[in-house]
């Protein structure tokens, strides 16, 4: 039976009872689909290299790589395919969460980040393409990272992987 004063039990109690998670604590990183992995092209979406690099050397470095998508459940097999070909095949991420109808993009992600806030004990960084969002979860994630063009820039927090600049280094 788990108590609420093991530290060891599960993650979040650790959150709760032990103070935040260290750095090596904190292997959850979340990506975004679209502005981030891919891009609208003429037929579909389509990979956006900058994207696809973070999201192997997050793996490569062990980290627990989550899909937080605002594309609907009904894109589930585009948002797979586009990912298997770039390498990146549903069984190596930590998730792939997508929106149901009901909730608005913004929510979705919020709900999102706290679920994995609560199964990895933290969330060391986010990848977005919109600032709002960046900004509504940063009190949740250590790092926020916003995606424009071919480029990304660390808004807030100090990120795990190494692709993007932090703000004002541009």
């Amino acid at each position: 039976m788990k108590t609420l004063v093991s530290p060891d039990s599960v993650r979040g109690e650790r959150l709760l009872h032990g103070g935040p998670p260290s750095d090596e604590e904190c292997p959850a990183v979340i990506l975004d689909f679209d502005g981030v992995l891919a891009v609208e092209g003429p037929l579909g979406p389509e990979p956006r290299r900058l994207g696809l690099e973070i999201l192997a050397e997050a793996l490569s470095l062990g980290l627990k790589v989550y899909i937080v998508s605002g594309r609907r459940e009904a894109d589930r097999p585009v948002v797979e395919r586009l990912l298997a070909e770039a390498g990146a095949p549903a069984g190596r991420l930590a998730g792939v969460v997508l929106r149901s109808s009901r909730k608005t993009e913004v929510d979705h992600k919020l709900d999102s980040i706290l679920r994995v806030e609560a199964r990895e004990g933290c969330v060391a960084e986010m990848h977005d393409d919109n600032p709002y969002v960046l900004h509504s979860v940063r009190r949740h994630v250590k790092a926020g990272v916003l995606h424009h063009g071919e480029q990304c820039t660390v808004l807030y927090g100090v990120a795990l992987t190494s692709k993007c600049s932090p703000e004002g280094e541009r």
